[in-house]
């Protein structure tokens, strides 16, 4: 399952690195572990390197610049002996760090293998990072005490950042799942509040078993809202805000005729509407078809309030799911279609080690691999050597996303809302879009004040486009998408600010903040920005709308 899910993300990225035919994720899972067995047939043996048996304590405390403990998100990374604070988070070849998070009041304590380690310490993007290197030696404890300062705070504007897709162990075989989950809902929580979540739905498969205790989890600074991921034979709906079971119910063979299909798909979004809830459709583009929106039924998507176009279970790079559901999207746009975008982490694994272990092998893959190859059946060298490209071409981004983009709140939907944040009001501002969508910035659009998912009337001939964009991680360009099939692209330029903190151990903040050049209101019907870093998009907004008064 964990090579599937890595496959599934690696290949599909591929396309834009080469220009070699491109294999299916299920017949390169079929090549590797035939390559896979090959190589042991042959004596070629993979040796895992033994972990260290000496343990000491690491008891970490995190607070705020006020000395307030505070939930945080925690990472350690083992380091070799040749590397430096400033070389480790490099690519590696290796995916091995631990992640936790400290509980209420800011404490966590945690055995660990004897090593040295970088801490990393988060709270999301409202937060700088604090990075140090620290020690763990055997039988011995390590105090260590974390400031950890808020780089911005908008939530006095209304600003709240959530996650809407998150699976716990009510999702797994024993609650009548399919997935390999161990997380109870109060861990899911604290992981999402780490990530520096005010808000978050506990999305579970096939039933809403999770919904008292997820409702228990609720604080003065977390928000849940109980929610249901309902498999359809035509894709995931998600029943957002609705505390009944909503069914869709799966025809049997014979009477699986596309009028009824649509008939259904209707029948469920209306009663999740009339018990007050919010119809979603999720990853409507996944390889999978199961769990992707039929292409032919596309043409309805307007039965749903909200779309998820950034699913935390890919990264967000031309060639992905993602990036065809983002494409999808925008045609809907040009064809003036609104469904508001939404984002969901899907994490099944707040942990996030599921990939740990995985580039060692196939390092070892790769290597042993190219001196096989040409040994090998003919129907069989084509796609090994295909294979092997994958591998090889898309580790440092597989990588990089999975040690810094994966799990609880990797991705956030970030809204405004015009009072409290309450279930109702966090509804409202996701059909509407008043929201953006990021795996790190803090972005905010305004056409002469109006925002995301809101219009602006005007009379006049020209309008100015202000960007507010902050990041805790330098960026590279942002884009700004109209009608027409329009893009401009605008180079980002570092612009570090408080740099007296680095020296401290703590990342800086850089503020890319801009008035963007004027723009023809007559011709321009909405306005989309992005933006990226290297080729992954890093934050989306709703579109901002433009009618001539």
């Amino acid at each position: 399952m964990v090579m599937k899910k890595y496959l599934q993300a690696a290949s599909s990225i591929m396309p834009n690195e080469s220009g070699l035919p491109r294999y299916s994720p299920p017949a390169l899972l079929e090549a590797l572990q035939f390559l896979e067995e090959e190589l042991t047939n042959r004596g070629f043996v993979f040796q895992t390197k033994p972990a260290s048996q000496a343990e000491g304590t690491l008891k970490l405390t995190v607070s705020d610049t006020n000395g307030i403990g505070m939930i945080a998100q925690v990472k350690l990374f083992p380091m070799l002996a040749s590397e430096t604070m400033e070389t480790i988070s490099q690519a590696n070849n290796r995916i091995d760090f631990i992640r936790e998070y400290t509980l209420p009041g800011g404490t966590v304590t945690l055995p660990l293998p004897s090593a040295r380690y970088l801490l990393e310490v988060s709270k999301g993007p409202s937060y700088k990072i604090v990075k140090q290197e620290i020690f763990i030696n055997a039988n011995e404890e390590l105090n260590c005490q974390i400031s950890l300062p808020q780089m911005a705070d908008w939530s006095g504007e209304g600003w709240y950042a959530g996650d809407l897709h998150h699976h716990s162990v009510y999702s797994s075989p024993l609650h009548g799942g399919t997935d390999d989950v161990i997380e109870s809902p109060q861990q899911v929580a604290f992981s999402m509040e780490a990530a520096g979540l005010a808000y978050g739905a506990l999305s579970d498969h096939h039933n809403i078993k999770n919904h008292q205790q997820w409702l228990a989890t609720a604080t003065s600074s977390f928000l849940p809202i109980v929610s249901k991921e309902i498999s359809t034979t035509n894709g995931h709906v998600l029943s957002l805000g609705v505390h009944s079971d909503v069914i869709y119910k799966i025809p049997k063979q014979e009477e699986r005729t596309e009028p009824y299909l649509r008939q259904e798909h209707i029948r469920t979004s209306d009663e999740i509407r009339a018990l007050g809830g919010l119809p979603q459709i999720n990853h409507p583009c996944d390889r999978n078809p199961a769990i992707s929106l039929d292409p032919k039924f596309r043409d309805m998507v307007e039965i749903f309030d909200t779309i998820e176009i950034w699913n935390g279970s890919n990264p967000m790079i031309p060639g992905t799911p993602n990036y065809d559901a983002f494409n999808f999207w925008m045609s809907l746009l040009e064809e003036g279609r609104y469904v508001a975008a939404t984002s969901g982490s899907d994490t099944h694994n707040i942990w996030v080690d599921d990939f740990h272990g995985l580039l060692e092998k196939f390092s070892w893959i790769i290597a042993s691999g190219n001196q096989l190859v040409d040994s090998l059946p003919a129907e069989r060298q084509d796609i090994i050597r295909y294979l092997i490209e994958v591998l090889q071409e898309t580790t440092p981004i597989m990588e990089e996303w999975a040690e810094n983009r994966l799990g609880s709140g990797c991705v956030q939907t970030v809204i405004q809302v015009e009072q409290a944040l309450t279930v109702e009001s966090t509804l409202n501002a996701l059909r509407k879009g008043h929201s953006f969508l990021t795996s790190g910035p803090l972005l905010k659009v305004s056409l002469e004040g109006k925002g995301p998912g809101e219009t602006l009337i005007t009379d006049k001939t020209s309008v100015s486009v202000d960007i507010t964009l902050l990041s805790n991680v330098p960026l590279d360009r942002l884009c700004l998408f109209t009608n027409g099939e329009q893009r401009t692209y605008f180079t980002l330029t570092n612009r570090l600010v408080d740099t007296e903190s680095e020296a401290q151990g703590v990342e800086g903040v850089y503020d890319y903040s801009l008035q963007l050049p004027d723009i023809a209101a007559g011709q321009v019907k909405w306005i989309v920005v992005t933006v990226e870093k290297g080729r992954e998009f890093r934050a989306i907004s709703n579109p901002v709308f433009i009618e001539a008064r």
